[in-house]
């Protein structure tokens, strides 16, 4: 149901992809919506989720291509104990990285992501009496591994689902992160 919600939260923005094709070297842009499941740190330590959104590009040929994308959300949570505390995150993703992709079908391809993530997450906590304490980490680099599926909904019109593994820790899994993304691709000139 959450997939659902945020394709068709995607599929009605005003936001616009495009994909080019010149001599068989495919360039695309699409906005991504994402949800984000990481490790937190305030008030005390525990894994939470966020909304993020952004963009992602694309290049190369329609089996290899490599990627960038940048997402972000920012979330405002209020916790009661032991004393009232409002909690703003702030978290950036950077991505670079490469991509296979294998046709199933006419309408259907599926890929493999890999590549390096940066990662920054900034906390501000505002308590009752009022007082505020800003802790904005450094970027932190970590290896990513996704897989996607690419569904052609019309001649210009595609959406993809991705699902994505951000490896923070070996030794602790419930360090790492995994995002569930949707994009839309608008295809022109594709022929």
């Amino acid at each position: 149901m959450l997939i659902w919600l945020l394709f068709s939260n995607l599929l009605f923005s005003t936001v616009h992809a495009a994909n080019f094709n010149a001599h068989g070297f495919e360039v695309s842009i699409e906005p991504v919506l994402a949800y984000e499941y990481f490790q937190r740190d305030t008030p005390t330590r525990h894994r939470a989720g966020m909304l993020l959104y952004g963009g992602r590009f694309t290049a190369g040929k329609p089996h290899f291509s490599f990627e960038g994308e940048f997402t972000t959300g920012n979330e405002t949570a209020i916790y009661t104990s032991p004393s009232v505390q409002t909690v703003t995150t702030k978290k950036e993703n950077a991505r670079i990285g490469a991509r296979a992709t294998a046709s199933l079908s006419s309408i259907l391809a599926a890929y493999l992501r890999l590549g390096g993530q940066a990662s920054r997450v900034t906390t501000t906590v505002t308590d009752s009496t009022p007082t505020t304490t800003t802790n904005e980490r450094d970027w932190q680099y970590k290896p990513y591994l996704g897989t996607g599926v690419q569904v052609a909904l019309a001649g210009v019109l595609s959406a993809g689902l991705d699902l994505n593994y951000v490896f923070y820790s070996l030794n602790d899994f419930t360090q790492n992160s995994v995002q569930i993304s949707t994009s839309l691709q608008i295809h022109f000139n594709s022929k």
